[in-house]
């Protein structure tokens, strides 16, 4: 890989010097301990779902849960 595509990369995580960068293990751990919390709401959250409203009428609830995940990881960014 070369670097300018390995900076390009870097820089999309938010890395900002990829060769003395020391802070990117840190992140990447936090971002997928901040995932799977998220993950774990989610499976509270959707038994309820299925349990208390048919598939179709759960569906909206269900796309509201998909946008307001979205915005918080990329809040999180």
């Amino acid at each position: 890989m070369d670097d300018i595509r390995r900076e390009e990369i870097y820089s999309e995580l938010g890395v900002m010097d990829y060769e003395v960068d020391q802070t990117r293990p840190k992140s990447i751990e936090t971002q997928a301990s901040r995932l799977n919390e998220i993950y774990k709401e989610c499976e509270l959250i959707m038994p309820s779902l299925e349990e208390t409203y048919e598939f179709q009428r759960a569906q909206p609830l269900q796309l509201k849960l998909v946008s307001c995940l979205t915005r918080t990881l990329e809040k999180s960014h």
